[in-house]
C-alpha cells in the first residue's frame, strides 16, 4: 500500500506535525503567550534559558558568557518582533546595549502560539501511538 505525501503539520499516514518555529523562538513565544501579565524582558529570558540552574543568575551579568547569551536571546527576540509576533519597549543598558522589556504578544503571535501548542500536543502523542503499534505487531506475531 502506497502512502500519498501529506502536508507538513497535518495528521495522516506517515505524517508527523513539525514545529513552526526554532526551539528558542518557540519557548519565548509560548512564555509570552501563556503569561500575559508577567513582566518579561531580554534579561528574564537570558536568565531562564541560559542560566536556569543558578541560584542568582543576575549576578553573572558582568561576565562575557552572559553577554554572549544575552546577545543570542536579543537576536531571537528581534526575530519574533520582525515576524510581527511580539512587541516590547526598547531600552538601553549601560554595558549590554539595547534590550526589550514589557514584551507582549500580538494577534499574529497568538495564532502562531496556538499552532505551536497544538503541534507539541500532537508530538507528545507519538510515543503512545508507537507503543500501540508495537503491541499490535507483537499480538499478530504471536498468532
Amino acid at each position: 500500500m502506497a502512502f500519498l505525501p501529506v502536508k507538513k503539520g497535518t495528521i495522516g499516514p506517515m505524517s508527523r506535525p513539525e514545529p513552526i518555529l526554532p526551539e528558542e523562538e518557540r519557548r519565548i513565544l509560548l512564555e509570552v503567550y501563556e503569561n500575559p501579565s508577567k513582566q518579561l524582558d531580554t534579561f528574564y529570558f537570558t536568565d531562564t534559558l541560559h542560566f536556569a540552574g543558578m541560584a542568582n543568575p543576575s549576578a553573572t551579568r558582568a561576565t562575557p558568557e552572559y553577554g554572549t547569551a544575552f546577545k543570542k536571546i536579543l537576536r531571537t527576540v528581534e526575530s519574533l518582533v520582525e515576524q510581527g509576533l511580539i512587541d516590547g519597549k526598547q531600552l538601553q543598558h549601560v554595558n549590554l546595549g539595547m534590550y526589550f522589556t514589557d514584551l507582549k504578544i500580538k494577534f499574529a503571535g497568538k495564532q502562531v502560539a496556538i499552532r505551536e501548542k497544538r503541534c507539541i500536543e500532537e508530538l507528545e502523542k507519538v510515543p503512545e501511538l508507537l507503543k500501540a503499534v508495537e503491541e499490535i505487531r507483537n499480538r499478530r506475531d504471536e498468532k
